[in-house]
């Protein structure tokens, strides 16, 4: 068993949730709209490792690495976590990595964004190149298949740099070690 240490921000009333039913998973309805489709191939995704429980469609989503190995924690003077004002709680947990798929956040916003992922200008150029006379459909699936590329497969040879997020399909209170409430900036 390898167990990582994540925290997760939710709102205040996430983790009310959380502690009268003792498991939160994701609100299907508190997805924004415009970031459905990335967050359900990313769902998808981690369905290829661990069958999501009846109902989820949608990951939950934590930090291994908030600013790379220097800052695993997510810092809560930090505005973004939340809407300005929101009443919010970093939860710090525990739960097997067999559970849990590890990106790269930066390398995610290629999903997000639905462009291709290219991990240095090189594979960029070459990108570019290879998508001439494609069409939309033929670059659409090159974008796509270049996006399993922002896993994190090896935790050995993590690059200290960078951030990494996680994505799991449910929190249990039991899995609990600290709790921190704040006021998003």
């Amino acid at each position: 068993m390898d167990l990582l240490t994540l925290w997760t921000i939710r709102h205040r009333d996430e983790f009310h949730i959380l502690m009268r039913d003792g498991i939160l998973r994701a609100d299907v309805d508190q997805v924004d709209k415009d970031f459905r489709l990335a967050y359900q191939w990313m769902g998808k995704q981690l369905a290829k490792k661990i069958e999501p429980p009846l109902g989820c469609v949608y990951p939950l989503w934590a930090w291994w690495r908030w600013q790379g190995g220097q800052h695993p924690r997510p810092d809560l003077r930090s505005s973004a976590h939340l809407p300005k004002g929101a009443p919010g709680v970093r939860i710090e947990f525990t739960i097997d990595l067999s559970e849990v798929l590890l990106s790269d956040f930066d390398a995610w916003h290629a999903v997000l964004n639905n462009h291709y992922y290219a991990p240095d200008e090189a594979n960029y150029n070459t990108y570019l190149h290879i998508i001439k006379g494609k069409s939309e459909h033929e670059i659409n699936k090159i974008n796509q298949d270049s996006w399993r590329n922002i896993f994190i497969s090896s935790l050995r040879d993590v690059d200290e740099s960078i951030s990494i997020q996680a994505v799991f399909w449910e929190l249990k209170k039991s899995q609990i070690s600290d709790v921190k409430f704040f006021r998003a900036r």
